[in-house]
């Protein structure tokens, strides 16, 4: 009984899946998409419905303002290039189409990793999320004992441990080589660390933090999915309940409970990102 009642939840989430991406794709020649339900190509027209309201009035675009339709099979439809006077004008060699990286993937799911963060708070391991062609969403992973400013920002510790997650959010600005992109992150981690290790008494604080950022950068970007992010961040960092307590060796003065107050601290957070990843 249980297994029937497994496979039935898989089955709605398999058709709660399908139905999410059930529907077409229109992608401009200015990098936009709309989501819809196409009705009827005409040679100078494309007349669609609203994905979101599919009993809505029927909207018609100029065929010549498309780059090319996803359908929700999957296949897809490029659009000719637009033959008119205008084109005279790119003789620079420049074209209304969007990207190739772009018009190969206009949507992708990346995963990339910054060691730049080993010089400073922590190297970190995320997952880019590209639903759209002008925003991505990333949700990461910070090593903060392997970020060699961490241990000076902490006074170097004899002995430190403590992870991180955070998510930034940024709108893309597509270009022939890559895009702009401009957005915040959000960072939140704890990290204890022992000082005079070994000695009569030992102390092991325990520090909180978040940090919130606005960032901005660009990103280069080829054909193949590879990805090189070089970006910025700057904003506050925020150590709240910070505790502390003490050990010694003889157990004749011990804490099992970090029950010492600490300052809480605000301060400036700036720091680079020099980051690698690939797209699929």
């Amino acid at each position: 009984m249980r297994t029937i009642r497994y496979l039935i939840a898989i089955a709605m989430l398999m058709l709660a899946a399908r139905c999410a991406w059930a529907q077409d794709i229109i992608l401009l020649r200015n990098g936009s998409e709309l989501q819809a339900k196409v009705v009827e190509l005409t040679p100078s027209e494309i007349k669609y419905r609203r994905f979101d309201n599919p009993n809505g009035p029927l909207i018609t675009i100029m065929r010549n303002d498309v780059f090319m339709i996803t359908y929700e099979n999957g296949s897809k439809e490029v659009m000719p290039e637009p033959a008119t006077a205008g084109t005279a004008a790119k003789a620079d060699g420049e074209s209304s189409a969007p990207p190739r990286w772009l018009a190969k993937r206009p949507k992708a799911v990346g995963i990339w990793a910054d060691p730049l963060g080993f010089a400073f708070f922590g190297p970190r391991l995320g997952v880019d999320i590209r639903t759209r062609s002008n925003a991505i969403f990333t949700p990461y992973l910070r090593f903060l004992t392997m970020g060699s400013m961490m241990h000076v920002a902490a006074q170097n510790p004899d002995e430190m441990s403590g992870m991180g997650v955070g998510f930034v959010g940024r709108a893309l600005f597509p270009v022939r080589t890559g895009s702009w992109n401009a957005g915040f992150m959000l960072d939140v981690g704890v990290f204890t660390g022992t000082y005079d290790s070994g000695k009569t008494y030992s102390t092991e604080e325990r520090h909180p933090h978040m940090c919130v950022t606005s960032t901005g950068g660009y990103t280069f970007r080829f054909e193949s999915g590879f990805y090189i992010n070089l970006a910025a961040y700057f904003g506050i960092m925020f150590t709240f309940d910070a505790k502390a307590r003490y050990n010694n060796p003889n157990n004749t003065y011990y804490s099992d409970t970090f029950d010492e107050p600490r300052n809480n601290i605000l301060s400036v957070f700036g720091m680079p990102e020099v980051s690698f990843g690939i797209e699929f």
